[in-house]
Order: structure tokens, then C-alpha cells, then sequence
């Protein structure tokens, strides 16, 4: 989590922040996964690192969402599935 964070951050005053959705692209991250942390998560790895391995990061339980509904694409995940490609993820 602190290598990640540390990575997103200007290492100088006047320097940029690095943009990690490039390096998650170069990485071969899925497209699902950076929207997701970029948008929900705001890139915070305190909190994707735990939700990834809960599978609160691929459940999003929203009040239309039926079992299995997930952020994958994939039409129905299970729970065995989740825990799999977020501990790939990580």
C-alpha cells in the first residue's frame, strides 16, 4: 500500500504526481478495475487492498443489483470467483 501510494505522489514541489492509471494500463490492470479505484476508491490503497480482499471492490450491492451482480462484467460472480480475482489483483 505505502510502495502504491508513494508511487502516486510528486516526489518534488514541482514535480507532477505520477498517473497511475497509466502504470495499471502498462500492467495489464483491467479497465473495470482502474474506473472502479479511480472513481470509488480515489485511488486510496488503504482501502482497495482490504475491499479487494473482502470482494467489497467487486460487490458494489447497489439497490437494483441481484446476486452475483458485479463490477467485472461478468453477468453473475461467485463469491469463490471474487475472492480469486481480487487476490490475482493484489
Amino acid at each position: 500500500m505505502r510502495a502504491l501510494r508513494e508511487f502516486g505522489s510528486a516526489q518534488h514541489e514541482i514535480e507532477e504526481p505520477s498517473d497511475l492509471t497509466t502504470f495499471l494500463y502498462e500492467h495489464d490492470f483491467p479497465d473495470w478495475f482502474i474506473k472502479h479505484a479511480r472513481s470509488q476508491y480515489s485511488f486510496d490503497w488503504r482501502e482497495i487492498i482490504p475491499a479487494l480482499r473482502n470482494t467489497r471492490f467487486i460487490f458494489t450491492h447497489g439497490y437494483f443489483d441481484g446476486p452475483g451482480a458485479n463490477i467485472t462484467g461478468k453477468r453473475y460472480l461467485s463469491e469463490v470467483e471474487a475472492v480469486a480475482t481480487g487476490e490475482t489483483l493484489i
